[in-house]
């Protein structure tokens, strides 16, 4: 199977933040994607029906606040809906991760096919929201991360009308990891 590169270089530069960005690979397989940023001066988006987060927000203090989480495991399954004592477990780790955290600039990108079938092995968290939410001028109506107990950084991936497309927000955990999330979701499932 050979990559889309052009589909991958119009997805980024559909970004107003991107200049331009060039993906190649390598000789060896490996993926490169080269994204010059824009130096904005004044940007204007506007978002209709969208509520916007202050940036100073941390976006995982955002996915403590959901409506709704989903915790698939190998690609089964459990819902959990707001007010239940699992559920308020899960947004409590959520907020004790953000207190020594902090958002970095990702160069993830989710294609959404690809996200699904990742979703398919492995522990994944879902947090989906009553509404669509914009956070650093990317919005969002549900948020899916993979928990692996040792990762200190992480890609989270935002869905929005329905699809994983587009950049994601990464973040750094400074001086811890996951592990403790993950044991969690592990004892509920």
């Amino acid at each position: 199977d050979s990559l889309d590169l052009t589909r991958i270089e119009d997805i980024i530069d559909s970004r107003s933040a991107v200049l331009k960005s060039q993906a190649y690979v390598t000789r060896n397989g490996m993926l490169n994607i080269e994204v010059t940023q824009r130096r904005p001066v004044v940007r204007f988006q506007i978002f209709s029906n969208i509520n916007t987060i202050p940036m100073d927000n941390n976006i995982l203090e955002i996915m403590s606040t959901s409506q709704e989480i989903v915790i698939y495991q190998d690609g089964e399954k459990t819902t959990l809906t707001k007010n239940s004592t699992e559920f308020d477990n899960i947004s409590n780790e959520l907020l004790r991760l953000s207190s020594n955290s902090r958002e970095c600039p990702a160069f993830g990108v989710a294609l959404h096919n690809e996200t699904l079938e990742a979703m398919t092995t492995g522990l994944w968290l879902e947090v989906k929201f009553e509404q669509t939410i914009s956070h650093n001028e990317m919005p969002f109506d549900t948020l899916l991360i993979q928990v692996v107990g040792e990762y200190t950084g992480f890609n989270i991936i935002r869905q929005y009308r329905g699809k994983y497309d587009g950049r994601c927000f990464y973040v750094d955990l400074i001086d811890n990891d996951l592990s403790s999330l993950e044991k969690l979701l592990q004892e509920l499932i």
